[in-house]
């Protein structure tokens, strides 16, 4: 949402088999289109991997560089950065994170 990425929570990307074929172990509410909010709920992987494409390699590190938060390893064009250990992120700067962003202290839009 910070990054202008997503207008809201409601905005929805269509699910695109060709490009994202549905692997075994997906739950059944995965291969469906999405909105931020039933991907978040469901841990829909493939509508955050499309929204890091839109987002860009670039504007992550930056986020992370701001945020404090882990190794800012998102190599150019890297939809699965999170996925694949690339970003390692240690449990004191996850907590770190999650205490400033229940605090208030992200510098980030309260929505």
């Amino acid at each position: 949402l910070e990054s202008g990425a997503l207008a809201d929570l409601s905005t929805s990307i269509g699910y695109d088999p060709s490009r994202r074929p549905a692997e075994s172990f997906w739950p059944e509410d995965w291969a469906q289109t999405q909105t931020a909010e039933s991907a978040f709920r469901r841990s829909a992987a493939w509508y955050f991997q499309e929204l890091a494409l839109k987002i860009g390699a670039p504007t992550y590190r930056g986020y992370l560089a701001h945020f404090g938060y882990g190794n800012l390893q998102v190599a150019e064009g890297s939809d699965e950065f999170w996925l694949d250990r690339t970003l390692q992120v240690s449990v004191k700067e996850q907590a770190s994170f999650l205490r400033r962003l229940l605090l208030g202290q992200l510098e980030i839009s309260p929505r």
